[in-house]
């Protein structure tokens, strides 16, 4: 009866740990840090590039380095915010890019 408990407690425990796991939506530990990333040079284009720095990208398995580029300034203004890792009481959370 013992064994049966104490199997039963372990296989509690086991699944509570593994929810918790998961309830990190950035992964168990912060993003690695940030890589240096030489900038080409512009495309050719009748459209003002904007440049958009690389990022840490969370795949449900790890950290996958998303590298930079340029985007389209379109009729948005000169400033763009880069995305970044955040984390609060719950965990790591992405804040996405965007113009300001």
């Amino acid at each position: 009866m013992t064994v049966r408990v104490t199997r039963t407690w372990l296989a509690a425990w086991a699944v509570v740990l593994a929810l918790s796991a998961c309830a990190v939506p950035g992964g168990p530990a912060g993003p690695p840090p940030l890589r240096a990333e030489e900038r080409p040079l512009p495309p050719l284009s009748a459209e003002e590039q904007i440049w958009r720095p690389g990022y840490w990208n969370w795949d449900g398995n790890g950290y996958v380095w998303t590298p930079g580029q340029y985007e389209p300034r379109g009729n948005h203004s000169i400033m763009w915010q880069p995305g970044f890792w955040d984390r609060d009481q719950s965990g790591w959370f992405w804040r996405p890019p965007h113009w300001l």
